[in-house]
């Protein structure tokens, strides 16, 4: 028999919510699923505030940029603004979002 525990900061159990809210995200790649193909992306850092605000640093801009964003379905799309994201894969290190056949992967940043 196998014991463990759990402490409060383990991020696995925390909801989608939360792990959106926990860390700063940059976006690291993105990739055309059809054609296989990366693009470049910019340093853009990504703030979810708990009042459904999203804040956007540019990498090379002093100018703050604000949007929404909300849960949907389960869980399992984010809408952000305008645009709603498949939500592929969320973990401590690792948000990944699906926009028709673009593969968009964020990971945290201090």
């Amino acid at each position: 028999m196998i014991l463990s525990s759990c402490n409060k900061d383990d991020f696995f159990l925390f909801s989608v919510k939360r792990k959106l809210e926990k860390n700063t995200w940059e976006i690291n790649s993105c990739i055309n699923s059809d054609s296989n193909s990366n693009y470049f992306v910019s340093g853009s850092k990504y703030v979810f505030k708990k009042n459904g605000n999203l804040l956007i640093y540019p990498e090379n801009s002093g100018e703050t940029k604000q949007t929404t964003w909300q849960l949907s379905d389960h869980d399992n799309y984010l809408t952000i603004g305008n645009n709603t994201f498949k939500i592929k894969i969320i973990t401590n290190k690792l948000l990944g979002l699906r926009y028709g056949s673009m593969d968009i992967y964020y990971i945290p940043v201090d």
